[in-house]
């Protein structure tokens, strides 16, 4: 049996009133307290009037160091370190979110070891001795009440990440009514913050039985909660309770396993764009989640109130917004992202697969689309299969019957895609009627063996299996006509995997893509806003242009790139791992 351990040696009280009921619980930490607290919301949220109470209830003075900026820096632990010394404090009591929190353990470290200088912060291997500290959060997010991390920004040096010294708070107090004085976007950000503390603890290569209960119950109260963040309901102090003890139990989670690469990757979102916290951090969960084992994504899904992944990445987008800069800031933190990760062994090592260069870019980069699709139509020739070989014969066949020179394969290239009539008239000349004679030519070629002579992109299977388990559904849009696609999607056995095919009937000429973009989105019963067309030429683009939806252009099929680029495609991708980062959020 492999060896599991569980300790948790911070003392909680967690209930209304926490602060002031137990004041005698302070009188064992020392004579005076440096209470170490962000700029305004302590005395807005009433903590700081609190704590006073409680203090002078119990016969202790303080000091207060109020300039705790969101991201602390080594500096301003230093400072809050210098007047806790001058102040004579012998304690500690950090009350705010895991900022203030993060800030005050290290804070009582460097009080401890009051003859060394900031570099201390850093040193691995040597005491992490402190005096006490004590935790009192106000959001409800970082779960730092209850682990021994202390989060800070080196200032000298531009980077952020934990200190290696492990600190536990020896007391925290809970209590969710400090919550009704936050912002709508502050306990948004905070509550998924939680939530990936959450997920990351479950989907860890460290997870065991016992921190994976803790998660689950942790998700059962946070999905309490989601009717609030969403804005469906005004809260209650049962949802702000709820809230506290999702952050505290992500919190436990993470503090026998660590977070993974979500929160590895972050950093970069946060410290060059000030994303908050949590939002930069599940700005890359749902791509997480996509490389996961599924059974297990759709148990916590499930748990804490998504029907997928898709549905995860809309609501942390309506809630919480993903980040707030232009395209060419973004892809540069991402990359800075992919730097910090990579060369980093001890960073992939929490991920519960196996962690290649390219998986975590794919991941990395997951969020540059949307997040939003409820379905994705696929094209089928160039982008679901290659079925050039078969279409190049058939043409073949259709233009030996009718007398006419078979071109360059160049040419028999641009039949793959486009109407056949189309094709007919314009790369070989023939009036309508030799086109009809040419296409009912090339049809008999066709459904005689060639329609099955084509092969199923590497790649595509997997995809359209983790779309269909993400609750994305999927259609095929096509030229070909209809009882052929079905025909042809039936004989690779992946019919069953789109919820309908559109394409035109053999004796109709309204074959434009948009009209039967249309008609997939009527069989959906989805608007243009919900869904994005996937193709490998100007026809799919300018279709999906013309019914109102998104589009993006694969470079594997038989298009090329100028032509995705000058018909305006949304997003052009060069394979089919590429186009799992804009399809699953």
């Amino acid at each position: 049996m492999t060896e599991e351990r569980f300790y948790m040696p911070v003392k909680v009280i967690s209930g209304r009133e926490a602060v002031r009921k137990h004041a005698s619980g302070l009188k064992g930490f020392g004579k005076k307290a440096l209470i170490v607290t962000g700029r305004r919301s302590a005395k807005a949220c009433g903590v700081y009037d609190d704590i006073c109470a409680a203090l002078e209830e119990a016969g202790i003075g303080h000091a207060w160091f109020h300039e705790v900026e969101e991201n602390p820096s080594v500096t301003t632990v230093m400072e809050a370190r210098d007047l806790g010394l001058r102040e004579q404090a012998d304690f500690v009591i950090g009350a705010g979110g895991g900022s203030a929190m993060d800030a005050a353990k290290a804070v009582a470290l460097m009080i401890r070891h009051a003859e060394e200088d900031r570099a201390y912060l850093y040193q691995p291997g040597t005491d992490s001795s402190t005096v006490p500290v004590v935790c009192i959060p106000t959001t409800c997010g970082t779960g730092s009440e209850v682990t021994a991390v202390s989060v800070l920004t080196n200032d000298a040096k531009g980077v952020k990440g934990s200190i290696p010294h492990k600190i536990f708070p020896a007391l925290s107090l809970i209590d969710g009514k400090y919550l009704r004085f936050a912002g709508r976007k502050v306990l948004c950000n905070t509550a998924f913050d939680a939530l990936s503390h959450l997920y990351e603890s479950f989907l860890n290569a460290d997870a065991t039985p016992l921190s994976r209960m803790i998660a689950e119950s942790g998700m059962k109260e946070w999905s309490r909660c989601l009717c609030v963040l969403k804005g469906e309901k005004e809260a209650e102090d049962g949802d702000y309770a709820a809230m506290m003890r999702a952050a505290m139990l992500g919190g436990m989670a993470i503090a026998h396993t660590g977070t993974s690469l979500p929160h590895a990757l972050s950093y970069a979102l946060t410290c060059r764009l000030n994303v908050p916290h949590g939002n930069a951090v599940c700005y890359f969960m749902a791509g997480y989640l996509s490389e996961a084992d599924p059974e297990e994504v759709s148990h916590i899904l499930k748990l804490s109130g998504f029907s997928g992944v898709s549905d995860f990445s809309r609501t942390y987008l309506a809630c919480c917004g993903g980040p707030e800069a232009s395209e060419e800031e973004l892809l540069s933190a991402l990359e800075q992202s992919c730097r910090e990760v990579i060369p980093n062994p001890s960073k992939r090592a929490k991920a519960p697969f196996a962690v290649s260069d390219e998986l975590l870019r794919r991941i990395a980069f997951s969020g540059t689309a949307s997040g939003k699709w409820r379905a994705v139509l696929f094209d089928l020739d160039g982008t679901i299969n290659d079925s050039g070989p078969g279409i190049m014969n058939s043409v073949r066949y259709a233009l030996k019957k009718m007398g006419y020179p078979a071109p360059e394969d160049a040419v028999l290239r641009k039949f793959v895609g486009p109407s056949l009539m189309y094709s007919f008239q314009t790369y070989c000349q023939m009036s309508e009627e030799e086109a009809r004679q040419a296409v009912d030519a090339y049809r008999e070629c066709y459904l005689a063996g060639e329609c099955y002579n084509l092969r199923v992109y590497p790649g595509i299977l997997k995809l359209l299996s983790d779309l269909k388990q993400a609750g994305i559904r999927c259609a095929v849009v096509t030229s070909k006509p209809q009882q052929t696609t079905e025909r042809i999607l039936a004989h690779m056995d992946i019919l069953r995997l789109f919820d309908t095919v559109a394409g035109p009937d053999p004796d109709d000429p309204s074959n434009r893509k948009s009209v039967l973009i249309e008609r997939a989105l009527r069989d959906l019963e989805l608007t243009a806003a919900d869904v994005i067309m996937v193709g490998d030429s100007r026809y799919d683009i300018i279709g999906a242009k013309e019914a109102g939806c998104a589009s993006a252009g694969v470079l594997y099929g038989y298009g090329s790139l100028e032509e995705l680029r000058e018909n305006g495609a949304d997003h052009i991708v060069a394979d089919p791992q590429a186009l799992r980062s804009i399809l699953l959020q």
